[in-house]
Protein backbone atom coordinates (compact mmCIF):
# COMPACT_ATOMS: atom_id res chain seq x y z
CA UNK A 1 0.00 0.00 0.00
CA UNK A 2 1.11 3.59 -0.25
CA UNK A 3 0.09 7.31 0.82
CA UNK A 4 -0.54 9.31 -2.41
CA UNK A 5 -0.56 12.96 -1.53
CA UNK A 6 -0.85 16.42 -3.58
CA UNK A 7 -1.53 19.40 -2.34
CA UNK A 8 -5.48 19.34 -2.11
CA UNK A 9 -5.64 15.27 -1.65
CA UNK A 10 -4.50 12.35 0.43
CA UNK A 11 -5.38 8.71 -0.39
CA UNK A 12 -4.38 4.98 0.40
CA UNK A 13 -3.71 3.11 -2.58
CA UNK A 14 -3.78 -0.31 -2.88
CA UNK A 15 -4.73 -1.03 0.95
CA UNK A 16 -4.44 -4.94 0.58
CA UNK A 17 -1.13 -4.88 -0.12
CA UNK A 18 0.91 -5.09 3.40
CA UNK A 19 4.28 -5.82 1.61
CA UNK A 20 5.39 -2.53 1.15
CA UNK A 21 4.36 0.85 2.32
CA UNK A 22 5.54 4.54 0.98
CA UNK A 23 4.47 7.86 0.23
CA UNK A 24 3.74 8.90 -3.12
CA UNK A 25 4.10 12.76 -3.84
CA UNK A 26 5.50 15.11 -6.15
CA UNK A 27 5.26 18.07 -3.07
CA UNK A 28 8.30 19.25 -1.55
CA UNK A 29 8.64 18.39 2.48
CA UNK A 30 7.08 21.70 3.34
CA UNK A 31 4.17 21.06 1.87
CA UNK A 32 3.99 17.52 2.17
CA UNK A 33 3.86 18.25 5.55
CA UNK A 34 0.67 20.47 5.16
CA UNK A 35 -1.31 18.03 3.12
CA UNK A 36 -0.73 15.16 5.42
CA UNK A 37 -1.45 17.24 8.15
CA UNK A 38 -4.50 18.94 6.58
CA UNK A 39 -5.94 15.37 6.06
CA UNK A 40 -5.15 14.14 9.54
CA UNK A 41 -2.50 11.12 8.17
CA UNK A 42 0.75 12.34 9.63
CA UNK A 43 3.24 14.76 9.26
CA UNK A 44 6.66 15.03 6.80
CA UNK A 45 10.16 14.74 8.94
CA UNK A 46 12.50 16.89 8.81
CA UNK A 47 14.72 14.65 6.31
CA UNK A 48 13.11 15.04 2.29
CA UNK A 49 12.83 11.36 2.46
CA UNK A 50 10.62 10.43 5.27
CA UNK A 51 7.35 10.93 6.77
CA UNK A 52 5.36 9.98 9.56
CA UNK A 53 1.79 8.21 8.99
CA UNK A 54 -0.68 8.05 11.06
CA UNK A 55 -1.43 4.48 12.11
CA UNK A 56 -5.04 5.35 12.59
CA UNK A 57 -5.94 6.99 9.29
CA UNK A 58 -4.35 4.39 7.62
CA UNK A 59 -6.86 1.72 9.10
CA UNK A 60 -9.93 4.52 8.41
CA UNK A 61 -8.58 4.63 4.72
CA UNK A 62 -8.27 1.02 4.37
CA UNK A 63 -11.72 -0.12 5.59
CA UNK A 64 -13.06 3.17 3.93
CA UNK A 65 -11.54 2.25 0.18
CA UNK A 66 -12.92 -1.33 1.03
CA UNK A 67 -11.30 -4.22 -1.23
CA UNK A 68 -9.28 -5.72 2.01
CA UNK A 69 -9.21 -8.99 2.43
CA UNK A 70 -10.56 -10.25 5.86
CA UNK A 71 -7.26 -10.82 7.06
CA UNK A 72 -6.16 -7.62 6.39
CA UNK A 73 -6.24 -6.34 9.99
CA UNK A 74 -3.95 -9.50 10.91
CA UNK A 75 -1.50 -8.90 7.81
CA UNK A 76 -1.13 -4.85 8.56
CA UNK A 77 -0.70 -5.84 12.43
CA UNK A 78 2.48 -7.93 10.93
CA UNK A 79 3.47 -5.38 8.94
CA UNK A 80 3.47 -2.67 11.77
CA UNK A 81 5.23 -5.34 14.07
CA UNK A 82 8.31 -5.80 11.27
CA UNK A 83 8.31 -1.92 11.30
CA UNK A 84 8.42 -2.02 14.95
CA UNK A 85 11.59 -4.06 14.89
CA UNK A 86 13.34 -1.73 12.44
CA UNK A 87 12.80 1.29 14.67
CA UNK A 88 10.14 2.88 12.00
CA UNK A 89 7.73 3.34 14.50
CA UNK A 90 6.73 6.84 16.67
CA UNK A 91 7.73 6.08 20.46
CA UNK A 92 3.97 6.35 21.11
CA UNK A 93 3.47 4.04 18.65
CA UNK A 94 1.04 5.67 16.97
CA UNK A 95 2.97 6.42 13.62
CA UNK A 96 5.01 4.33 11.14
CA UNK A 97 7.51 5.78 8.86
CA UNK A 98 7.31 5.70 5.28
CA UNK A 99 9.59 6.48 2.89
CA UNK A 100 8.50 9.15 0.58
CA UNK A 101 9.02 8.55 -3.24
CA UNK A 102 9.02 11.07 -5.87
CA UNK A 103 7.98 10.72 -9.37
Amino acid sequence: MYVYVTADHVELREPDDCRRFHVLTALDRAALDAALAGAGAGSATDAETDAEIDIGWVRSAAVGAGGVGGDWADRFAAMLAYAGRKGWLTADGRRVRAHVERP
